[in-house]
């Protein structure tokens, strides 16, 4: 789950607790609405930059491109210890994601 302490704006900050994993710090790093937005989890050894990409294509498809980054001393270890989920939990991210940007607003 995320929890902001704020609206959804860049520079925002709040806290995400990702299941089986730790409680981490989260900063709202870029929006461009309906286009992209990178969010960034921390750790003391770690951070995980999340980039989110939709651009529309030719046919009238949507593309979604989705980027984890993981950086800073612990990223070894915890690339090896938890690196297998983090890959398992994109596809259901994706789908969660392909849900919020195609339900209307009013719904």
């Amino acid at each position: 789950y995320v929890e902001l302490d704020g609206p959804v704006i860049e520079g925002a900050t709040g806290t995400v607790h990702a299941a089986g994993g730790p409680i981490s710090t989260l900063k709202v790093l870029a929006i461009e609405p309906e286009r992209r937005f990178v969010t960034e989890a921390s750790e003391r050894f770690v951070r995980l930059r999340f980039e989110h990409e939709l651009a529309d294509l030719a046919d009238g498809q949507l593309l979604i491109t989705q980027r984890v980054r993981m950086t800073g001393p612990a990223t070894p270890l915890l690339r090896h210890t938890v690196g297998g989920r983090l890959e398992r939990s994109i596809p259901a991210a994706l789908d969660s994601l392909v849900a919020l940007v195609t339900t209307p607003a009013d719904a």
